[in-house]
């Protein structure tokens, strides 16, 4: 046997090496397993009908938008959903029987999101390796693999995750592209723009992000051809801002046109019915470009203007619910209660440890303006806008685009080797050990995860609402429930007494078309004493607790 040479750390430097694939694939298969085990039994959730019902539109070779015509359309569901149908779309030329019928169901689109986000994770790892080495890649893949808002919005018939992937891809392009400016590279970052805008509306913004990314990354190069007065720099860089500009925006419109099937591409701009303020004041306002065909198929700008005039006049969202209280108009802030009061602790304190470790290092301005620029301001411009300017604030889903970027940076608590021999080996461990019993202590039902803030789970509804805690895919629990509990009473229209199971939505007075306080009764007077699947309040009523708050108890 040869002797083994070599310091402690370079010797388990080099078994890391050889045992990296096997942390990545066992990583990748927990997250696999853990989501397929979860999604099991549960129902459809409010959503993902309709976006099952938009995919087979795609793939049937129709992209207009589902009840055009009603005062409801759809409008936020995208080409994406139509991966989720692709088991709809074959199992149709399957004979008759079971297999044939659970193909149409939600349950049989499910995997291809799980599939989908194993492989955004695996891309995070690629991304942090090549950021931070290794063992911090290796640690933000695990802390991926356990945050449970990730698990749960990755198991469903949704675009959540699919936002949440292709703005993380599209970003890594970005950011590979200014490591090394070849035409693929540049190539890339225009598909995956394009494949980001047909995912979810929220990708819009990669426009902006994308320039303050460029901007900052050539900050200090573009500073110095200012001070020195160096025009042919300044003219050569514009061209070639301006040529590669060019080259992202038309390979992203084609990717848009593709997948909306070029659905009424150049439609003039006078053409449209645009129903949002926004699009309309545009629409008037810019009367010397009413015959100007847009470039664009008509769904995705109809798409877009619809979830404008949602916003704008709030219509068909529920009431926004935070800590007690009720707005039609949302929180300021909202966000940052979400991602407390979800996120798990110990994540948040990676992710804290990780920027400290970051700027502990003392990095050059000009190393943090080429490397976590690309990390850190998708995170700022997403939290403000979504914090100060949307009004739908329906639950820490629609602010998931954020977590790839935070668990990036979170990395660098574990990175080094040689610095991970030490005090943060303690603490990693200490982190994981934590993140790991607080997060499968709610399974299956991670889409209701709190952390620990919330001590008691029976609570969770004084908490937050709607996504956040129940989005009715916890339906066949709450059957089984009420069958092993036949004198139990389900959201009583008035006061009664025995053992009674409400909806948390209902209870918190959320829907429109409830009023606010008509269940303030149980909520403002009385402790749930049980929770079904960590969602639905159990509250134990007597005669005298009634007669107590002047209810009428007779008979």
């Amino acid at each position: 046997m040869s002797e083994l040479k070599g310091s402690p750390v370079e010797l388990l430097s080099l078994d890391h090496r050889r045992i990296e694939p096997l942390i990545v694939a066992g990583l990748l298969g927990c997250f696999l397993v853990i989501s397929f085990l979860s999604v099991r039994h549960k129902s459809p959730t409010a959503d993902e009908d309709v976006h099952l019902a938009y995919g087979i539109h795609i793939l049937n070779g129709n992209s207009d938008r589902l009840r055009a015509s009603s005062a409801n359309p759809d409008d936020s569901k995208m080409p994406f959903s139509a991966l989720n149908a692709l088991p709809a779309k074959f199992g149709a030329l399957l004979p008759d029987g079971y297999l044939k019928r659970f193909s149409q169901t939600t349950q049989a689109g499910r995997p291809v999101t799980i599939l989908f986000s194993t492989l955004i994770a695996f891309f995070l790892y690629a991304w942090a390796k090549e950021l931070y080495g290794k063992t911090a890649a290796s640690f933000t893949l695990f802390l991926f693999v356990l945050e449970p808002s990730v698990i749960a919005h990755s198991q469903l018939v949704t675009t959540d995750a699919y936002g949440m992937g292709m703005i993380m891809l599209a970003t890594y392009a970005l950011w590979r592209f200014n490591r090394k400016r070849t035409v693929i590279n540049l190539v890339v970052v225009g598909i995956l723009m394009g494949l980001s805008e047909v995912a979810k509306y929220s990708a819009v913004f990669l426009v902006p992000v994308f320039i303050l990314i460029q901007l900052l990354h050539d900050s200090q190069a573009i500073w110095g051809w200012i001070k020195s007065r160096n025009l042919r720099s300044i003219v050569i860089y514009l061209r070639a801002w301006v040529l590669g500009g060019a080259v992202i925006v038309s390979l992203s419109l084609l990717v848009i046109n593709a997948a909306y099937l070029f659905n009424n591409t150049f439609m003039p701009l006078g053409d449209y019915s645009f129903r949002s303020s926004l699009f309309q004041t545009l629409q008037a306002r810019l009367t010397f470009l009413r015959g100007l065909p847009l470039p664009v198929p008509y769904p995705y700008l109809q798409g877009l203007d619809l979830v404008k005039y949602r916003d704008e006049v709030w219509y068909g969202f529920a009431r926004i619910f935070l800590l007690g209280r009720l707005s039609i108009h949302g929180f300021p802030g909202y966000y940052f209660y979400d991602i407390g009061l979800k996120a798990p602790l110990p994540l948040l304190a990676a992710i804290v440890g990780g920027l400290i470790m970051l700027f502990r290092r003392r990095p050059s301005l000009d190393h943090l303006l080429k490397n976590e620029a690309a990390l850190i301001i998708p995170v700022v411009w997403y939290l403000i806008y979504m914090n100060y300017m949307l009004h739908a604030q329906l639950g820490i889903r629609l602010i998931l685009v954020i977590f790839p970027f935070l668990l990036i940076l979170a990395g660098n608590l574990a990175r080094g080797i040689n610095q991970f021999l030490s005090w943060r080996l303690g603490a990693s461990v200490l982190l994981g050990s934590l993140l790991t019993i607080s997060v499968l202590s709610y399974f299956p039902n991670f889409l209701a995860y709190f952390n620990e803030i919330v001590w008691d789970r029976r609570t969770t509804y004084r908490y937050l609402a709607d996504s956040d805690l129940n989005w009715r895919g916890n339906i066949p629990s709450l059957k089984t429930w009420l069958a092993d509990h036949p004198k139990a009473v389900l959201d009583p229209a008035h006061p009664v007494v025995g053992l009674i199971v409400a909806d948390p939505n209902k209870l918190d007075g959320i829907p429109r078309n409830q009023p606010r306080d008509k269940y303030a009764w149980l909520r403002d007077n009385f402790d749930p004493v049980d929770i079904v699947a960590n969602t639905y309040p159990v509250f134990q009523v007597t005669r005298e607790d009634l007669a107590r708050l002047g209810f009428d108890t007779s008979p």
